[in-house]
């Protein structure tokens, strides 16, 4: 688990995941540390936004659902502090 700054992911994304809400989002690096492609939408440029727009737009239940599970998997408090804590040995 990580912080969402650590994986160039936006508090505000998380929210949304948490929410259930998928996340389209400029690539800056965190494909390297999360999932992308159900639920969190990575893109490049123009043609790679429109991509993941027209894959909301037709698998919009799927990617709903996949957004709260990534947001559980990645950012629930009780993993990342948990974590935490072991790293600082307590």
């Amino acid at each position: 688990m990580l912080h969402p700054a650590a994986a160039g992911i936006s508090d505000r994304s998380v929210c949304y995941l948490a929410s259930g809400r998928p996340v389209i989002a400029q690539e800056t690096g965190f494909s390297d540390f999360l999932p992308v492609g159900n639920g969190l939408l990575a893109f490049h440029d123009t043609d790679t936004a429109m991509e993941a727009i027209n894959q909301l737009r037709t698998r919009y239940p799927h990617h709903r659902r996949l957004a709260r599970g990534l947001a559980e998997d990645y950012f629930d408090s009780d993993k990342v502090l948990s974590q935490l804590l072991e790293k600082v040995g307590k």
